[in-house]
């Protein structure tokens, strides 16, 4: 009989997916028979034969190559027409129904049995659709995830508890997703204990996912949905490392000689700044509040084939967005994904996950 490890997200774009992926992957690298469930959808997408999917069981079916279809592991596609109805009458016995029988047919012949939520533990909880419903009807165990924000990461991870604890759904732990790598340690010796003083465990510190696998230009460009107003034939280039530029330019050298692979993120204005950076070893210009650059820089940028991104948004929230988004998953590149998959493994203490399912390690 399959066990149901139920994964909850504490915001958008928390890295819930990946997450996901990344344990069912590990587990079945270590024997285990690993299924997937989304019983509610919340973001369609479509198939080939123009059916509307949820796109996270449409990623799981290729990466895990799993032998039913993203319908039937995601029975319910919450859109607003269904919100509206289910806001009046809750989850109607149709809909319970389908989520059992689609949850019937993941499980068979699975040890484990990963069940996706929506975007937030809360989502669907006035309709009774949230992770903890299905999670409590289902009999599984919640794993949470939570975007690191060092001011109210606690907060998130302990209100989840607290819902769980109210919905009586055992949650095993958490995984805090997108810490800066060189903030690990503070995290550990600051944050942590103030989580686990919650009776919250924290079984994985996923750091930013461009530091487990570097982005290219074209990716952040997509990420930012960016005007690409140079270069264009370069957007593979390889980005490592993210350089905010606030300095002035003689200050700014220091670092970008050093730097390698990086983006810089600055204002358009900058032409200082962005004719020094092209100079170095820069892959790709990202500037930020809709300023076009000076002539000149676009010149040099083709001429030293450095992509140059225009980004409508401010440059805290650009930065902002590429570590947020960049959890979510291009399913045209699979490769990819298994690799991050694998990273993102490494960071998660699977055993500690096992024994809490009472599995053995």
């Amino acid at each position: 009989m399959s066990v149901f490890l139920c994964i909850g997200g504490c915001e958008p774009s928390s890295g819930k997916t990946i997450v996901a992926l990344a344990i069912a992957l590990k587990l079945r690298e270590l024997g285990y028979k690993v299924s997937y469930l989304k019983p509610i959808g919340q973001n369609i997408t479509t198939t080939e034969d123009g059916s509307l999917v949820d796109e996270d069981a449409k990623l799981a079916v290729s990466v895990l190559e799993l032998p039913l279809k993203p319908q039937e592991l995601t029975p319910i596609l919450y859109h607003e027409d269904l919100t509206l109805k289910f806001m009046f009458k809750g989850l109607s016995e149709e809909a319970k129904a389908k989520i059992q029988t689609a949850a019937k047919a993941a499980s068979k012949d699975a040890d484990v049995t990963i069940v996706e939520g929506m975007s937030r533990i809360f989502d669907g909880m006035s309709t009774g659709a949230s992770i903890l419903d299905i999670c409590k009807e289902l009999g599984g165990k919640l794993l949470q995830i939570s975007f690191y924000e060092p001011q109210y990461v606690g907060d998130k991870l302990l209100l989840a508890k607290s819902l769980a604890d109210k919905y009586g759904v055992k949650m095993i732990g958490a995984v805090v997703t997108g810490v800066d790598e060189a903030l690990i340690p503070r995290f550990e010796w600051e944050v942590l204990p103030l989580i686990e003083q919650g009776g919250i465990k924290v079984v994985g510190i996923v750091p930013l996912l461009r530091e487990l696998t570097p982005l290219t230009a074209g990716e952040i460009a997509s990420i930012l949905n960016a005007e690409v107003i140079a270069a264009r034939d370069h957007l593979d280039n390889v980005v490592k490392e993210l350089l905010v530029g606030a300095w002035t330019v003689e200050k700014a050298m220091r670092y970008l000689r050093r730097a390698m692979d990086y983006a810089l993120v600055t204002g358009g204005d900058r032409t200082d700044l962005l004719l020094a950076a092209l100079e170095t070893p820069v892959s790709c210009l990202i500037l930020t509040g809709g300023f076009y650059p000076d002539q000149h820089v676009l010149t040099r940028a083709e001429e030293k084939g450095v992509p140059v991104v225009l980004s409508r948004f401010d440059t805290l929230t650009t930065t902002r967005r590429i570590d947020e988004l960049a959890f979510r998953l291009d399913p045209s590149n699979i490769g990819r994904i298994k690799r991050i998959a694998s990273s993102v493994s490494r960071r998660i203490d699977i055993n500690a996950i096992l024994e809490s399912l009472s599995l053995q390690g």
